[in-house]
């Protein structure tokens, strides 16, 4: 019989699995805004998003900050956060397929 060797630090893995679900979850709330399309038009700190939004400021930083860990968006040293090309897929003029998010958002 094989045994089966944990890794050398299991916290990292078990933190990614415990919060996998969060990812996930704050790019719904993401397209749900339309906080892409309002990236792409210029950068934004989250106070000023959530104003366009409508939504809390505190509440939609950690948002915007999940996103960027993950590479979705970026945070500048100003504290003004940016979308990239991944992020770029949720806008609702790209035709890929993230569409489906879109439109289950809509």
């Amino acid at each position: 019989m094989t045994e089966l060797s944990a890794p050398a630090d299991p916290v990292e893995p078990m933190l990614r699995m415990l919060n996998g679900h969060c990812p996930q979850q704050a790019l719904y709330v993401a397209a749900v805004l339309g906080v892409a399309d309002l990236l792409f038009v210029r950068p934004m700190d989250a106070d000023g998003l959530a104003t366009e939004v409508k939504a809390d400021p505190d509440s939609l930083r950690r948002l915007l900050r999940t996103l960027a860990s993950v590479g979705v968006f970026e945070e500048g040293p100003d504290s003004r956060f940016s979308v990239n090309s991944l992020g770029a897929t949720l806008r609702t003029d790209a035709p890929n397929p993230c569409e489906t998010v879109r439109s289950t958002a809509a």
